[in-house]
């Protein structure tokens, strides 16, 4: 990592036009990132001294604007990765799919850019495969998508029968031929009557209502003799990594203004839909939904 500031890009800033958001914000490129163990949460603008930033303070907050929602981050000068390591920490089997996982698996879905086609991969009613070889078809047919230059995130599922399924939702279009025909082969399925049913492709018009229902519980247990299974849900394909689109920085007295300002919009959505509004503490991080048009607009001055 350089600690020579004059030999990072300059990263471009502007100061917000409404009073109420004084503040620094920065557009977010790959070369703004700089993923180190002493950055904090691994995103650092290039024209801040990382080592001047964490000894001033060990814990910090920002906000992090994506397509659809808002972050706003509680960040300390460890990161996780490094905080792992520490502990030598080693992640447990997984058992249940937990409410942590349902929220982060719903934000990816809500985010990641550029979402055209959800597609499904089922098996014959009458194959039961055992979690090997659902965990070597999985990985095969990832391993498809990346290579024809897709991204995406992958959910695993169990029909009511136990019967495990896959979706994959990808940013880009996928012959479905071909997909049939490697997905066929994968499992060795030469059934007629499963040849229209092996696949089902649709294209995405409504990504909001998709991670709604992909994330949701329902086909989530795990059964018995899929133990082991492993993740219910990865992002995959070169372009999987998300970053936010921008990068809010100020004091505390300023994060504190700018999450009233778009909390108070969200809450107002809420009201209309009738569900209770959010109560922030000023402490913790939280996800806001559906805010990041609006705090764009803030940002550029067309709400004053």
């Amino acid at each position: 990592m350089h600690n020579d500031k004059s030999t990072c890009p300059p990263t471009p800033t502007f100061s917000l036009k409404s009073p109420a958001l004084d503040c620094t914000v920065s557009p977010v490129t790959s070369k703004d990132l700089l993923l180190d163990n002493s950055s904090i949460n691994g995103h650092i603008q290039c024209n801040i001294d990382p080592f001047e930033t964490i000894n001033s303070d060990l814990s910090t907050r920002s906000i992090h604007c994506y397509d659809t929602d808002v972050k706003v981050v509680r960040s300390s000068q460890f990161s996780p990765t490094q905080m792992k390591k520490n502990i030598n920490w080693k992640r447990g089997p997984i058992s249940e799919y937990s409410s942590k996982s349902q929220s982060k698996l719903k934000f990816y879905l809500r985010n990641f850019p550029n979402l055209k086609q959800w597609i499904i991969l089922t098996y014959p009613n009458c194959c039961t495969p055992d979690v090997f070889a659902v965990k070597k078809h999985m990985e095969i047919m990832r391993r498809y998508l990346a290579r024809k230059h897709l991204s995406g995130i992958r959910v695993l599922e169990f029909q009511e029968k136990g019967l495990p399924h896959f979706n994959f939702v990808v940013n880009g279009i996928i012959n479905e031929a071909e997909l049939r025909e490697k997905w066929l082969t994968t499992i060795g399925s030469s059934q007629v009557l499963h040849f229209d049913s092996a696949i089902y492709i649709e294209p995405i018009y409504d990504q909001i209502g998709l991670s709604w229902y992909l994330s949701k519980p329902d086909q989530k247990t795990i059964p018995e003799q899929y133990t082991g299974i492993g993740r219910l849900w990865s992002k995959f394909g070169s372009e999987s990594k998300m970053s936010p689109n921008e990068i809010i920085t100020g004091s505390e007295e300023e994060i504190n203004s700018i999450v009233d300002t778009f909390l108070e919009y969200e809450n107002e959505q809420r009201r209309e839909n009738d569900i209770k509004p959010r109560e922030y503490d000023g402490v913790y991080g939280f996800t806001s939904y559906n805010t990041a048009s609006f705090l764009r607009k803030q940002i550029s001055g067309e709400y004053r």
